[in-house]
């Protein structure tokens, strides 16, 4: 596509105090969740760009008439929740097949408060970045990566195609992915520790007085872990990791249809 243009954009809005989560919506682009600093109140607040391409001048003409801004909105089904919504492709009547000849693609960094839940949703294609949060993270892409960096709470993400990378967190991390390796840094685990991938190489890394309960299954591939544990070949191709460390506080679920998968231990440094 060789007709493009670039247009920078930056905004935002103060929160109400009656809003409890943020969900983000994103068509295609990079996104990155950073934390509001404190001196700016308390509000969402975002910049970037929109990256357009096209196969015509005609057609990206068509695309450029979309407003560079994030849309604020109250979710209808519940009005606690505020939807942040990106730029994304324009309906147009006369070119039914216009995601085939255009693309409009958002590269953005949102700021909130650390404190407040966040949900992210890229429908399509997008790598994604998250830091700092202080409550309720969840995260999907159709295809992309995910980098969640020192966060406390509950975590949830989801990719259909991409590397995961968690570092320094604490609280229940699930992570699942249909193709893409993952390492998880875990600082300090909550109840619940679950890496899932179809394809790829899962790492695991916690504290070395860790308690958990673990069950590892690599369908086509190896196991290892650093901890002592029992590891046994299944048939020719598969292999299990099981075994419990002290009181079982955490459960610890590794998946990977193909790939190896390891357990080990870190010492974290002090914050």
């Amino acid at each position: 596509m060789g007709h493009r243009s670039y247009l920078e954009f930056a905004g935002g809005v103060d929160l109400a105090s009656a809003v409890r989560l943020v969900r983000i919506e994103v068509e295609n682009g990079t996104v990155g969740v950073l934390v509001q600093p404190a001196a700016d109140g308390v509000r969402v607040s975002w910049k970037g760009g929109i990256r357009r391409a096209a196969s015509s001048a005609d057609v990206l003409a068509e695309i450029e008439r979309v407003v560079g801004e994030f849309t604020v909105l109250a979710d209808p089904a519940d009005a606690s929740i505020l939807v942040v919504q990106a730029p994304r492709l324009p309906v147009v009547p006369m070119m039914p097949d216009l995601a085939l000849h255009a693309v409009l693609g958002v590269e953005a960094s949102v700021f909130l408060p650390a404190t407040l839940p966040v949900e992210l949703k890229v429908t399509g294609s997008g790598h994604v970045v998250i830091t700092g949060r202080e409550a309720a993270v969840s995260a999907t892409t159709g295809r992309g990566d995910l980098r969640l960096t020192s966060c406390r709470g509950p975590a949830s993400l989801r990719s259909g195609n991409g590397m995961t990378i968690v570092d320094d967190h604490v609280g229940d991390l699930d992570v699942q992915v249909v193709v893409g390796a993952m390492q998880a840094f875990v600082r300090e685990p909550g109840k619940s520790l679950r890496l899932v991938t179809r394809q790829g190489d899962i790492q695991c890394y916690v504290p070395p007085e860790t308690s958990f309960r673990v069950d590892g299954r690599a369908e086509i591939g190896k196991v290892g872990n650093g901890f002592g544990l029992e590891m046994r070949k299944v048939g020719d191709y598969s292999a299990l990791l099981t075994g419990t460390r002290g009181d079982g506080a955490t459960d610890i679920v590794l998946r990977t249809g193909s790939g190896h998968l390891s357990l080990n231990h870190k010492v974290f440094p002090t914050r």
